[in-house]
């Protein structure tokens, strides 16, 4: 290309790409339990719910699935 600079040619940079986004509940890490390989979490109710962790991110640990809108989880 032209008026494109070689300074960084065969450097290596740190590069960060977004390849999508999923809709996801985060609950933080505490409030997620785990029993014989099973994660699950604790609602209002006192039901235990059995849930899918997906990644650590910022706030808490991504919930895939086993949650519905207006579940409310609370600490073990």
């Amino acid at each position: 290309m032209a008026g494109l600079d070689d300074y960084f040619v065969g450097e290596r940079v740190l590069v960060s790409v977004t390849a999508g986004q999923r809709a996801a509940y985060v609950v933080p890490e505490a409030f997620l339990l785990r029993r014989f390989g099973v994660s699950y979490v604790r609602l209002k109710n006192g039901a235990e719910v059995t849930v899918q962790p997906g990644l650590m991110v910022e706030g808490g640990r991504e919930i895939l699935a086993g949650l519905t809108d207006g579940d409310v989880v609370v600490t073990p």
